[in-house]
């Protein structure tokens, strides 16, 4: 007989199919980014509880998002705790300037290699489990994550198209030259700035170009500060 459940664990995740397909999965963000928790009360549960729990959960938590679309795929109990995968289709286009939302989609490269979107940091618990379960998600290309940054006034058309070519070719960059570059664009003008995440896709470097716009995708942008890098060094 299985011991009771104390908690839910949801695996929420979405392929993004625009240029080349890789996977995105839902961290729920607080201090930290990691994928959302249900605690359950001391009480029994059946699947059909759990099901309805959880997936009024994330309709909940993921509202702001259009043409949404969740479905159940597969789960597993590890001793007192139930992991629930579900697949949400999602309008990607929508999905970009939604960084208020509490859900954030992070790929495989930011859990498992950079483990930070921006700089807001992804759980360790997040990432072991995604790493000892990555053979179920080994389909599919993943990309390497960058950034760039500018003031708002360029920022809407670069969020879609990415920054002018340089020397022709697309550059991309770490976080805190990103940041360092939409701070100093929105000062310089007397303006905000935002930083744009990227998927590249590229093997993973120091330093990123690419030759294509289909050699990279927008993310998302989050308008500065995110972190400064003062609460950042405190984590």
């Amino acid at each position: 007989m299985s011991p009771k459940l104390t908690s839910i664990v949801i695996i929420p995740y979405t392929i993004h199919k625009e240029k080349q397909p890789f996977y995105l999965f839902g961290l729920l963000r607080s201090e930290t980014l990691g994928f959302p928790t249900i605690e359950l009360e001391e009480m029994e549960y059946n699947k059909e509880d759990i099901f309805r729990l959880t997936e009024d959960y994330l309709k909940t938590e993921l509202c702001n998002y259009h043409d949404l679309v969740i479905t159940y795929q597969a789960d597993e109990q590890v001793e007192t705790t139930l992991y629930l995968y579900y697949e949400i289709s999602m309008n990607q286009l929508n999905s970009y300037t939604l960084t208020n939302s509490k859900i954030w989609f992070a790929s495989i490269h930011e859990i498992i290699n950079s483990r930070n979107i921006y700089n807001i940091p992804i759980t360790e618990e997040t990432t072991i489990y995604l790493k000892s379960r990555i053979d179920l998600f080994e389909d599919l290309f993943v990309p390497s994550i960058y950034y760039d940054g500018s003031h708002s006034k360029k920022i809407m058309f670069e969020s879609l198209f990415g920054s002018p070519k340089v020397d022709g070719v697309f550059k991309f960059y770490d976080f805190f030259t990103a940041y360092d570059k939409a701070y100093t664009a929105g000062k310089n003008i007397g303006n905000s700035g935002a930083v744009l995440r990227y998927a590249v896709f590229t093997d993973d470097c120091s330093e990123c170009t690419v030759e294509k716009y289909d050699d990279f995708m927008p993310l998302s942008l989050h308008d500065i500060p995110i972190l400064t890098r003062k609460e950042y060094e405190l984590l």
